[in-house]
This record gives C-alpha cells, structure tokens and sequence, in this order.
C-alpha cells in the first residue's frame, strides 16, 4: 500500500479517519533513523494505524522501492513536515516565525486529527529543535515513549536530560544501543531493531544475481551512507578495492549516483539489509544500523567511527566490529579476513530476536497500566 503524503499547514485538516494511531517522532535522522522507525512501525500497524514524522531524504528512497510496494507495510503513514519544509524556504531574516514553535503546532494537529494514543520520540528526546519541551505537557493522554538510543554525556548534561525524560516519558527503552549510564538506567532494554524477521529474507543467491554477483567469489559491500562527503569517501573505497583486488566482487550500496565509474557498481536498493544478507563482508560507518544488521547476520564488518554531535560511533564499533581509520587500514583488515576462510563465518540461514517485536509488547503495556 502506498502511504498517504500528508503535506498541511498546523490545523490543517487531515485526511486520514479518526482511530486509535501511533505516531513515531523520526526526525533529524538519515537512511539507518528512518529504517529503524519502520521496523517498529511493521510490528505496530497489525494493530494500529502508524503514522511517521521525518525530514528523511531517503523517504521517497523507501516509498519508492519495490520492497515498500509489494511487501506488508499497509497502515503506515509517511509524513513530511511541512513546517520546516516551508521555513526553510522563507529568508531567515523576514521569517516572523519560530521554527520549534511550528514544528511543535504542527505535531499537536497531527496527535488531535490522527487521535494519537502513543508518541514514540526516536532517540531525541527534547526534539531536534528544541520544541519537544514546550509540546509534551500539553498532549493529554497520549502514552508517551522515548527511543533512548546512545548520546553522549556532554549533551545529556548540557540539558539535564535525566531529570526531563524522567519527568515526561512514561516508558523508555533501550534498542540494544545506550551506552550512556544515567538514561540507561531508565530504559527497558530490548535486542537491535531490524527490518525483516527470520523469516522473511528473499533467497540469498537470487539477491546476489539481482546485483549482478554470478561467481562465488568473496561478495564485498560497501555502504555508502551519512553526509555528502562521507559518501563520497566510500565511493573512492569502492574504487579502491576494485583497483588493488580485482579478482573479488565489490559493491556500493547508495541511494545517490556519484556521477564517476564507480556508478557502475552502485546498488540502489532499500532495505539495506537484503544487500548485508547478500554480502560476505561488509565496509561501512558505526552506525546503530549498520552495526545491528551486521551482528544479526552475522557478517564481518570493518567500519570507520564518524563524528557526529550525539552519536558515538567508536563506542559502538569497538564492541561490535573491525576498526579502520584510514584507507590503509581498512585494506589491510580486508586482505587479512580474505585469508582467514571468510566462506566459514558467512551463513545462509538467519537466526536472531528481532527487538523491535518486544518493544511492541512493551509500549503496548501502557495502554492498560
């Protein structure tokens, strides 16, 4: 089912019939934010309509893809905001209006119209701009929920974040993510979020002939994800890898073309997931997805920490997976699992907990508490 674009001013009428809903808070995030908002999005719309706030640039990525359209994600709502979309459009010196105070009018229309009864917040709990301390009181009784993935210290200090969630979520949990010690002691801890349950994975040797992998050479995924420049390093490793190993498969996963060779060996393809599950050994960053996915296939990663303001993806990687800082790095750690029996340690079965079913159980709980 395609979802319902609800593209409207705060107050606005929506389209969508009044009934119980959720809706999940997935702003300020990329490719991976977006993808983990689903995967608890799936479990939910068996029972509700769902309804997804995000300023992803990869929604219409998702939206579009085949997967989205022939697989079961009937019942959720992807919506845009418009708020920020039409701010960002005005001159910032002539705008009479506040950003947070839009985005805040424009997310209580949408709890009163969609008769909101949970507001999951992923991962930023006072909102990426600030607005979510303004708009929480005045919500009723809508259950509300935080998705406490990792954040760093100074942040969580800076805004005194302990004394807030703890004043305004009535649930907290964690995806198998929070390394911070104050907020993780709050949360309900379930295993990593993923897209697909066990069951579900397509056939691995039609996935590698759909990305044009016909041998049984070591398949090689690159995952070209975060921003504009970060994306393009990945390319030069794809090109890399292609140049100095030629006798293996290499592949980047982008939702972008980049306009050199290396579109020649770019997958465009959502969910990530199905290309992990297709690959031998996975280069990408330390994000939560990436991480997880790897770890719930079981699949080698060597991954690259990239700073971000909240995310501490060394932390992540050093528990999770193979550290590269450098290109130089990143080579040698590949030549080294090529000659270690990579064929031993990738798997064609799949076997794990999908945490996202748990968080399910547990948000459903307040319901009736």
């Amino acid at each position: 089912m395609k979802p319902i674009w609800t593209q409207a001013e705060p107050g606005a009428a929506y389209s969508v019939p009044k009934r119980s809903s959720w809706l999940i808070y997935a702003m300020g995030g990329g490719w991976g934010h977006l993808t983990r908002s689903l995967a608890l999005a799936r479990v939910a719309a068996s029972k509700y309509d769902v309804h997804i706030l995000t300023n992803s640039p990869y929604a219409d990525l998702v939206t579009n893809s085949p997967v989205w359209q022939n697989d079961n994600f009937k019942g959720i709502n992807i919506i845009k905001p418009e708020s920020i979309r039409s701010q960002s459009n005005e001159s910032t010196s002539t705008s009479k209006h506040n950003p947070a105070e839009l985005l805040a009018a424009e997310i209580e229309a949408i709890v009163e119209r969609h008769a909101i009864s949970f507001l999951v917040v992923d991962t930023f709990p006072r909102g990426i701009l600030g607005e979510l301390p303004q708009l929480l009181p005045r919500l009723g009784k809508t259950n509300l929920v935080l998705v406490q993935r990792d954040i760093s210290p100074d942040y969580s200090s800076k805004y005194n974040l302990l004394d807030f969630v703890r004043q305004n979520y009535k649930l907290v949990i964690d995806p198998g993510d929070c390394k911070n010690q104050q907020l993780s002691a709050l949360a309900r801890k379930t295993s990593a979020w993923v897209i697909r349950s066990c069951e579900e994975f397509p056939n691995r040797n039609n996935l590698r002939l759909q990305f044009g992998i016909n041998t049984s050479q070591p398949f090689v995924l690159v995952c070209a994800s975060g921003r504009t420049e970060e994306q393009y390093f990945y390319a030069r490793i794809t090109e890399r890898i292609r140049a100095e190993l030629p006798e293996i498969e290499v592949r980047c996963l982008s939702a972008s073309a980049f306009g050199t060779a290396v579109d020649e060996l770019r997958i465009d393809y959502w969910p990530g997931i199905d290309c992990i599950y297709a690959a031998d050994i996975i280069i990408g960053a330390g994000g939560y997805n990436t991480i997880s996915e790897c770890a719930a296939l079981k699949r080698e990663l060597i991954a690259f920490p990239q700073k971000r303001l909240y995310d501490r993806q060394n932390l992540r990687i050093e528990q999770s997976a193979c550290k590269a800082n450098s290109m130089p790095e990143m080579l040698e750690s590949l030549k080294k699992l090529l000659l270690s029996g990579w064929q031993t340690k990738t798997s064609t079965s799949v076997s794990f907990k999908n945490g996202a079913a748990a968080a399910f159980e547990l948000i459903e709980q307040l319901a009736g508490a």
